[in-house]
């Protein structure tokens, strides 16, 4: 992952962690984080968000914790709990 990419996931996915009040970004610190959390912060912080937003912040938080689970430091694949965000359109009917 480019360093960009990586700072731009960073962005996304750091409320959680405030959320969390992970304050130890070792990994004992981020082992503790669980299912619970991500839904928490998941239907707490997501309807209040822009589409955009939404989607952003739920692939930043799956990557990171996707990589944190193939790093070993979540024994328990967490990146599951992170639903899509879907895309609906408004379908607008003209009536003549």
């Amino acid at each position: 992952m480019s360093s960009p990419v990586a700072d731009a996931y960073s962005h996304w996915a750091t409320p959680f962690f405030q959320h969390v009040s992970v304050t130890e970004t070792t990994a004992a610190g981020l082992a503790s984080v669980s299912a619970f959390d991500v839904t928490e912060f998941l239907a707490t912080h997501l309807p209040s968000m822009t589409r955009k937003a939404a989607q952003m912040t739920a692939c930043a938080l799956r990557s990171f914790l996707r990589f944190l689970h193939y790093q070993r430091i979540l024994q328990i694949a967490l990146a599951d709990a992170v639903p899509a965000v879907t895309h609906r359109r408004l379908s607008v009917r003209l009536s003549r």
